[in-house]
């Protein structure tokens, strides 16, 4: 891996101060203390991620349904929501996501049937795809692609784990495994991955050897090195690099990192590596540690801090623009109950991570109160958000510019 530093004198960005078009959230479903939108009332998602695909539909974990307390998967739009899937209390689900054909697949353990399950729209049903690998004890990240090839994070019983993707035809493919159930393996243990189009799987992995990278690897056990730390190459100028990077469908990667003590988000296709945002610069604070989402621009989305009010908010980076908050507390968003806030009588208004889709939307959770009073909760909202585009040179005049920052 070569990283190719960017911050030079003669290689420059315009970076615009120009106005933002405003975008404003929708509401996909909420559920409240007792009652619910398009999401049954007292139904628990908090900390669970949300999965969107082009089409604005949504796919979510439910933790708890109602009072009975059942498992489920919940699909919706902000027009129509339903729960696609329940389960037993004692059952464990892990989060959900979908294609743009709206197939969803999760994973159930703790089941009388464990592996990985779909949800079939066309028909409304849902069926166990596979329990394999052979001794997994647990599916962990399970993702699906258009082609309908599911990649995920195979936990073995015996310890170990491996990054496999199974394909619509019924191929399971190994891509990357640990030490612990493959001799010889570069990797001690691999972290939360991502999965993308084009069949691929990356993430963060442990060396044997000591030290961490972030890899892109392919059905055939090939694999790539993205970005290292410094323990796995003195060269390297990231002294940490937080878990659950992510990849996009040509293989590049978004992911947080910390050089020189401060913490940021970065953008890498193996060869060039570049600083988007960074605590205690453009108006971003201490950057959350939950794992980022990147699209097939290069463009990032994570939870940070607001410096300037000191609370939670989702930004947007990308190369050659400012970072960009793009929703935050204090916010007011229009419910099913008239206008909400943004707001928590805990101080934390989001729960899980963010999600990015090729239609320049994010999507999150957050929890929603009346507009005056902190403690009227409305109830945990899923919330749809486009992102417009910058104008460049709106005021006619060329902004200041700023360099590329690299390492």
């Amino acid at each position: 891996m070569v990283l190719r530093r960017l911050a030079l004198a003669a290689v420059a960005f315009v970076a615009t101060s120009a106005a933002i078009a405003q975008t404003v959230p929708i509401l996909i479903g909420r559920s409240g203390p007792v009652d619910g939108f398009l999401i049954p009332g007292n139904t628990g998602f908090s900390n669970n991620d949300v999965a969107l695909n082009e089409a604005g539909e949504a796919a979510l974990r439910l933790s708890s349904i109602g009072v009975a307390g059942s498992r489920g998967i919940w699909f919706g739009d902000g027009t129509t929501g339903d729960v696609v899937a329940t389960g037993d209390p004692s059952w464990f689900f892990t989060d959900a996501d979908l294609n743009n054909a709206a197939e969803i697949v999760w994973a159930q353990t703790d089941t009388p049937a464990n592996g990985i399950y779909r949800w079939d729209p066309v028909g409304d049903t849902v069926s166990l795809v596979t329990a394999q690998p052979l001794g997994t004890s647990s599916w962990g990240t399970v993702q699906i692609n258009d082609a309908g090839t599911i990649g995920f994070r195979a936990t073995f019983g015996g310890g170990g784990r491996a990054w496999a993707s199974y394909t619509s035809s019924g191929t399971l493919n190994i891509h990357a495994a640990e030490a612990a159930i493959q001799p010889g393996s570069p990797w001690d243990f691999l972290f939360t991955p991502s999965f993308n189009a084009a069949g691929q799987i990356g993430g963060k992995a442990l060396l044997a050897a000591g030290g961490n990278q972030i890899i892109r690897t392919g059905p055939d056990g090939g694999f790539d090195v993205l970005v290292s730390d410094q323990a796995a190459d003195g060269g390297s100028p990231f002294t940490s690099l937080d878990n659950s990077p992510v990849i996009n469908d040509s293989g590049d990667t978004g992911f947080i990192a910390t050089v020189a003590g401060q913490r940021g988000v970065w953008f890498s296709d193996g060869t060039i590596t570049e600083q988007l945002a960074a605590e205690g610069e453009d108006g971003v604070g201490d950057i959350e540690f939950f794992g980022p989402a990147i699209d097939n621009q290069g463009r990032v989305a994570f939870r940070a801090f607001d410096a300037g009010t000191g609370r939670r908010a989702i930004w947007l980076a990308e190369s050659g623009q400012l970072p960009r908050r793009l929703v935050g507390a204090g916010d007011l968003v229009d419910t099913d109950l008239g206008p909400a806030r943004i707001d928590s009588p805990s101080g934390i208004e989001f729960s899980g991570g963010v999600t990015i889709n090729e239609a320049g939307e994010v999507a999150y959770i957050a929890v929603l109160t009346a507009p005056d009073n902190v403690n009227d909760v409305y109830g945990l909202g899923v919330l749809r958000q486009a992102f417009a585009a910058e104008l460049l040179f709106a005021d006619g005049f060329e902004p200041i510019p700023r360099e590329r920052r690299g390492p």
